[in-house]
């Protein structure tokens, strides 16, 4: 008798272990699956995280990308098409007569200094078109021409030029302003290319 109950109670302790482990395992496996989810989410967040900055950086570039466009949709040709309209036919325009260090030369209401062209002729159409007439502006009118204190009037008047417009002249020749002139009473056009002078009071241009 005594025999079978250690026996039986051997038994018992084998089934009493073999349940402990088999909950074990199945806690173990538990565990070891909801840590595998666990792992799995955390990298899908953090794909996700990557992709959402990815965008973020396409986002970016895309904007400084529409930046850079606008800012260079400026050629520097629109500032000189600008410049050349602005020195454009006006209605009336006043020539005078001003002292700068030339002595005195025609100037235009604003006082910047006038030029002629010795390629041209008296009385005749200007040869200034295209890329010369942006770095000298014809004095352009649509009206007429005004004669300032020391203007002999007799000697103002207007030419065609071959685009239609009217340009002022004086005694005959076409006068035009030079691009490089900034300010009233320069004068950094005298003598280009042995070519351009400032015009006396009289009509003449003058010595270099």
């Amino acid at each position: 008798m005594r025999t079978r109950s250690v026996l039986a109670g051997a038994v018992a302790a084998s089934c009493l272990l073999a349940a402990c482990g088999s909950s074990h395992a199945v806690n173990t496996l538990g565990t070891t699956s909801t840590t595998g989810a666990k792992g799995a989410a955390a990298s899908g967040s953090a794909t996700t995280a990557k992709a959402g900055a990815g965008s973020a950086t396409t986002a970016r570039a895309a904007a400084s990308s529409s930046s850079a466009s606008a800012a260079g949709s400026s050629p520097a040709s629109s500032s000189s098409t600008a410049k050349a309209g602005a020195l454009g036919a006006v209605g009336t325009v006043e020539v005078d007569v001003a002292r700068t260090s030339l002595g005195q030369v025609l100037v235009d209401a604003e006082g910047r200094t006038l030029y002629l062209y010795k390629k041209d002729t008296p009385g005749k159409a200007s040869t200034c078109d295209g890329s010369c007439a942006v770095t000298w502006p014809p004095v352009e009118v649509k009206d007429k021409a005004s004669a300032g204190t020391g203007i002999d009037a007799a000697k103002l008047t207007t030419i065609k030029r071959v685009d239609g417009t009217e340009q002022v002249a004086y005694d005959g020749w076409p006068l035009y302003r030079y691009d490089g002139d900034k300010n009233a009473g320069d004068t950094s056009g005298q003598g280009v290319s042995s070519v351009w002078y400032a015009v006396s009071p009289a009509g003449t241009p003058i010595s270099a």
